[in-house]
């Protein structure tokens, strides 16, 4: 086994998605994942499949209860892809067991493809795609979901679409 070849991080931060960003309420939850073909990744938006069992994005007006965003990204075993085990991912398997916070002060990686005119504004209102769980920040449209209670409370200086937002359900 080799040692780690690369550091994909390219700039300076505060933190990774996430991970919790300040002091606060916290509630977390145990989620068992279920969501191929998609991929369960940290930082993603995630709603109820089943008692215990959440899948990443889901409709929300179509009756699917919003669990949470799947944190600590430091917490879970780095499986890396293939042969290399310690090639960086925030991807896990489905039957894992991970945290879903819906209530607290968080890292989240804000999708700049579908970021609108007002995202990076203190207090915009957050969605997800309801396919692929990507959170952004402005006013949900067809295949998207508002995350209940969650707002931008500063976005990241580095403008890499990283932003500490709020979750207050």
């Amino acid at each position: 086994m080799g040692f780690q070849a690369a550091d994909l991080r390219q700039f300076q931060t505060t933190g990774l998605a996430g991970e919790v960003a300040r002091e606060g309420p916290l509630r977390v939850a145990p989620w068992i994942l279920l969501s191929t073909p998609e991929d369960n990744v940290i930082g993603l938006a995630f709603t109820k499949v089943a008692d215990k069992t959440a899948q990443v994005g889901g409709d929300i007006s179509a009756g699917a209860a919003f669990v949470g965003i799947m944190i600590r990204p430091k917490e879970h075993a780095l499986v890396g892809s293939g042969a290399t085990t310690l090639t960086a991912t925030n991807i896990l398997a489905d039957g894992i067991v991970a945290q879903m916070c819906d209530m607290g002060i968080l890292y989240v990686q804000l999708d700049n493809t579908s970021v609108q005119a007002v995202a990076g504004a203190v207090g915009t209102a957050l969605f997800f795609d309801d396919t692929t769980g990507v959170i952004a920040a402005g006013t949900a449209g067809a295949g998207e979901s508002v995350i209940p209670n969650a707002v931008i409370v500063l976005e990241d200086v580095a403008d890499d679409g990283l932003a500490i937002v709020s979750l207050t359900n």
